[in-house]
């Protein structure tokens, strides 16, 4: 495994996280100050300027991302499709929001599932993903590992949603991942809808 022990310090001080996981502990560690908003500022100061957003929604979070860092390409991913719930009206409106929220920023809409989505990227081209879809067990686990893929060494994997909640498969997605590829640490931002993040080996 590569040693991105910079990348590590990087996260600890932004986030100010506690000695407990500067000790390798192997249990998710959850940030003293900072949500997830914090990791806009994180990706500009480690460099991480090409990203992709797999779930856009409204935008909200892709234009902190992108306010962050004026050197950030952005690639959203969203069906905006009501084969997924919900009204198509609403996924409508959801989708004219952020194209209008995120048209000042460099940003790729790509309205497509994000399994479909993958075929654009080559293995290792993003400097992150923040994954933020369907947060079903069956659909966020093949999301973490594709997506993983499409991560260079040493950029950033992220969940957003990492708790426990009806027909939520998050938690034990990233739990299982994270174990089976024996990553440690990990980081977990502390607040009411976590981000589980990681550096990608």
């Amino acid at each position: 495994m590569a040693n991105h022990q910079a990348t590590h310090r990087t996260i600890m001080a932004a986030f100010h996280i506690s000695r407990r996981m500067a000790q390798r502990d192997n249990l998710p560690i959850g940030a003293k100050r900072g949500g997830r908003e914090r990791l806009g500022d994180v990706f500009r100061m480690l460099g991480l300027n090409r990203g992709a957003e797999i779930g856009t929604k409204k935008g909200e979070f892709a234009s902190v991302l992108c306010a962050a860092n004026p050197d950030l390409i952005l690639f959203c991913v969203d069906p905006w499709s009501a084969a997924f719930g919900g009204a198509q009206d609403v996924h409508d409106r959801y989708h004219k929001q952020a194209v209008s929220v995120l048209a000042p920023f460099k940003v790729t809409i790509l309205q497509k599932t994000s399994l479909e989505a993958l075929a654009d990227f080559q293995d290792g081209s993003l400097d992150f993903v923040y994954i933020d879809a369907n947060h079903s067990f069956d659909c966020v686990a093949p999301d973490i590992i594709f997506w993983s893929q499409k991560v260079r060494s040493g950029g950033i994997v992220a969940c957003h949603d990492y708790f426990s909640h009806i027909r939520g498969g998050v938690v034990k997605a990233v739990d299982a991942y994270t174990h089976c590829h024996h990553i440690d640490p990990w980081y977990v931002t502390e607040e009411v809808y976590p981000t589980a993040f990681w550096v990608n080996p």
